[in-house]
């Protein structure tokens, strides 16, 4: 398998799966990282605050204005397969995790992407349910989650390859190399053990790193959380997060059960990948021809598509503009470029054009404050200048 496809596919299921069980939670590291060191060096910058309407303090991280009453909540992650372009990606993810707000209690369900589902007018080696995302829905898929758990789902993330490389490397989690691992089937049980790995990789990042997540600032929370696709709002995340990381499993993984939608008598042994990662850094010469490779071309690529949404803006062609930009825009795609700098500009470059063709003044005031907020917390004040300028004149 070739390291563009690994990278595809193994970091999209990663970060996913991390995400769906630890919601939107924020991996600490005791070595400090690009955006944490920032957020950490900021604070006295209070921008954010009327930017997010929310607190760059720490201490206030538990937000009042929201009430959750139900005492069972359940969560679909859905880690999508995406690629550039790709308007019909297939699942490459699907967990669930229930939380017993009461017992103070979770469970992680694993349903492996080749588990059998019925899509009419294909044949049974193509019926399976990650196909089903992108035949019939991702809703169609979560009638067929609910009828097979007897689980009824409160709400749905959804992540795709880009956001999972955002939150890779936010969150300094693991290399190319130890993704083959997580991503490999060379298992007696293949596609069911990898699976399975995944699961335990995610319960085990749950028990290492859940119970820091109330200590991290607001606006960082937020900036992470609008990476993801949810049907769930930030601050009743937030809430949950909370009042999980006070639980007992957020400190013991070995609490948390996992069941797995595997054929009977399948056998799975218990590999635990996390004790195996190292650190995510790689010097610049550390990635192959291939890869380097991709990197230019999507270069390429998005600058083709900045450039070409410049014209029509100019020209007054709004809604070409808005077509052309609009891919890009909604699958991150400035996330899979390595290079800070670079990946920083072409950010700024296509939320510009996505604000200025964008017919929605408020939507597009709200993207400009994001990326603004998003600036300063990285202390990128050049960058900042400009979108505050662009907001202007909105």
């Amino acid at each position: 398998m070739s390291l563009k496809t690994i990278f595809l596919l193994s970091v999209s299921f990663l970060i996913s799966s991390s995400v769906l069980l630890i919601g939107v939670t924020y991996l600490y590291d005791p070595k400090p990282i690009s955006i944490i060191a920032a957020v950490e060096t900021n604070r006295k910058t209070d921008s954010s605050t009327h930017l997010l309407g929310v607190s760059s303090s720490s201490e206030n991280v538990i937000p009042s204005s929201k009430t959750f009453s139900k005492m069972t909540v359940t969560i679909l992650l859905i880690g999508i397969d995406s690629r550039r372009g790709n308007q019909t990606p297939r699942c490459d993810a699907i967990h669930l995790i229930t939380f017993n707000r009461k017992e103070k209690s979770l469970h992680l369900i694993n349903i492996p992407r080749g588990t059998p589902t019925r899509i009419p007018g294909f044949d049974e080696s193509f019926s399976i349910i990650s196909n089903a995302c992108s035949v019939l829905g991702i809703d169609s898929v979560k009638t067929r989650i609910e009828k097979m758990t007897n689980l009824k789902i409160d709400y749905t993330i959804k992540m795709g390859f880009s956001q999972a490389i955002g939150f890779a490397r936010l969150f300094s989690l693991p290399s190319i190399d130890t993704l083959t691992s997580l991503r490999s089937r060379a298992y007696p049980a293949g596609d069911n053990q990898r699976s399975y790995n995944q699961a335990l990789f995610i319960r085990d990042l749950i028990g290492k790193y859940l119970s820091s997540y109330p200590s991290f600032p607001k606006p960082f929370k937020y900036i992470a959380f609008n990476m993801l696709e949810a049907d769930v709002d930030f601050e009743t995340a937030d809430n949950l997060l909370t009042e999980a990381a006070s639980s007992p499993f957020a400190t013991d993984s070995s609490l948390i059960p996992i069941t797995n939608y595997s054929p009977k008598g399948t056998k799975l042994k218990d590999i635990h990948l996390l004790e195996k990662m190292g650190n995510a850094s790689k010097s610049a010469n550390g990635y192959d021809k291939e890869f380097v490779e991709y990197q230019q071309n999507l270069t390429a690529y998005l600058q083709n598509k900045i450039d070409t949404s410049q014209n029509f803006i100019k020209a007054s062609r709004k809604d070409q503009a808005f077509k052309n930009i609009q891919p890009s825009y909604s699958q991150q795609l400035w996330l899979q470029i390595e290079d800070e700098i670079r990946r920083d500009a072409l950010h700024f470059d296509i939320v510009k054009n996505f604000a200025l063709s964008n017919f929605s003044s408020s939507e597009s005031a709200k993207i400009i404050l994001d990326f603004i907020s998003e600036m300063d917390q990285k202390g990128n004040e050049d960058l900042k200048e400009k979108a505050e300028e662009v907001l202007k004149s909105l």
